[in-house]
C-alpha cells in the first residue's frame, strides 16, 4: 500500500544493494586514416579520421543485498516480500552488452608565424550519437539494465601557441572548448558531464640534441549543471534531482628520445 512508502523508506534507510559488472572484448574492426600536406614551408595541415567500433562485451555481474533483519516486525513481510522479488530478479549471472563506439573527424593546422613563434588550431567532430541506450542482458535474453543515454554528436575547438625562448626552452600555451555529448534530460550520477572549458600550460626542454623532456598542466572547468534523472520515465522510475559542479587538473612529463 502507498501508505507504508515513508515507513519502509525509513526504516530501511541507507540498506543498498550494489552491483559490479566486469566484462571483455576479445576484437573489434575499425579504420584509420589520414592525409597531410605543406601549402609552403612555414604551414603544414593534417586531416585524420577514425571509423565507429563496434564492441560485444561479454561478462558477469554480480549483486550484494543489504540484511534485512533489522528491520521492523511489523514491516518485515511487506520488506520479505520486497526482497524475495529483488533476489528473482537481481542475481548473479553472465551478462552481455553491445555498443558502438563513436566515429571521430579531425582537422588540425600549424603555422610558423615567426621563427620563434608557432600557431596551432584544431577541430574536431566526435559521433557520439552512435551511443543511444546502454544496455545490459542475461544470456537468456532477459534486459537487466537498459539506460537511455541519447548523446548528441559533438565539436571540440583548440588554439595554441610555441614559443621558443632559447635553444633550450619552448613554451606552450592552448585553451579549448569541448562539448558534452550529456544532454539536460538524461544526465546521470555516472556521468554527470558538462561542456568544458580547457586551459593548459606546458614546455619542452632540450637536454642535449637527441634528449629531450616535456611536461604540461591543465585546468578543466565543466560548466555546472543540474541532474534532473528519470531514466526516460518519471512515472516508473521517479527522479533523482541533484547538482553538480565539475572540475579537473591534468599533470604530465614524458622524455623524447631521437636517434
Amino acid at each position: 500500500p502507498a501508505e507504508l512508502v515513508p515507513a519502509v523508506i525509513g526504516a530501511t534507510g541507507g540498506l543498498d544493494s550494489f552491483s559490479t559488472v566486469k566484462g571483455h572484448n576479445n576484437n573489434a574492426w575499425g579504420v584509420n586514416g589520414g592525409i597531410f600536406f605543406e601549402p609552403n614551408e612555414n604551414t603544414r595541415m593534417g586531416i585524420a579520421y577514425r571509423s565507429k567500433v563496434k564492441q560485444k562485451v561479454e561478462g558477469t555481474v554480480r549483486f550484494a543485498h543489504p540484511d534485512l533483519s533489522g528491520v521492523p516486525g511489523e514491516l518485515q513481510q511487506v520488506v520479505g516480500s520486497l526482497g524475495q522479488m529483488v533476489n528473482r530478479q537481481l542475481y548473479d549471472g553472465k551478462v552481455r552488452a553491445e555498443i558502438t563506439l563513436p566515429a571521430v573527424a579531425n582537422i588540425s593546422a600549424y603555422h610558423q608565424a615567426t621563427p620563434r613563434l608557432g600557431l596551432m588550431a584544431d577541430v574536431q567532430w566526435t559521433e557520439w550519437s552512435s551511443i543511444q541506450y546502454l544496455t545490459f542482458e542475461r544470456v537468456d535474453g532477459a534486459i537487466l539494465q537498459n539506460t537511455p543515454e541519447k548523446f548528441r554528436n559533438t565539436w571540440r575547438v583548440a588554439l595554441g601557441t610555441n614559443y621558443q625562448f632559447n635553444d633550450r626552452w619552448l613554451g606552450r600555451f592552448g585553451m579549448a572548448y569541448d562539448q558534452s555529448p550529456v544532454q539536460e534530460g538524461y544526465r546521470t550520477p555516472r556521468l554527470p558531464d558538462a561542456h568544458r572549458l580547457w586551459l593548459a600550460l606546458g614546455g619542452q626542454y632540450a637536454l642535449n640534441k637527441n634528449m629531450k623532456i616535456d611536461f604540461g598542466f591543465a585546468y578543466l572547468h565543466a560548466n555546472d549543471k543540474k541532474i534532473l534523472d528519470h531514466a526516460g520515465n518519471p512515472n516508473l522510475n521517479g527522479r533523482l534531482d541533484g547538482y553538480y559542479e565539475n572540475y579537473a587538473t591534468v599533470a604530465s612529463m614524458q622524455m623524447i628520445y631521437t636517434f
